[in-house]
């Protein structure tokens, strides 16, 4: 989104058992970085969910989902 940006705090990276999945749970904050109007707001818990891929020799991360968590 132009003119926002976003950091997290308190990541937790989990591999997901029997799978070749990984997951991040993280809080995503918003942040504006403009000297006049700093400020952060907490958007809530989100969780990234990536697929460990594996081709043409090489190894990958693709994003599988990305879903705030109740």
């Amino acid at each position: 989104m132009p003119g926002q940006h976003f950091t997290h705090e308190n990541i937790k990276i989990t591999s997901l058992p029997d799978t070749n999945y990984i997951e991040a749970e993280f809080e995503l904050i918003d942040f504006n970085p403009y000297e006049a109007e700093k400020g952060t707001t907490n958007i809530g818990v989100y969780k990234i969910i990536f697929e460990v891929m594996n081709e043409n020799d090489k190894s990958f991360l693709r994003m599988h989902s990305f879903e705030p968590v109740k």
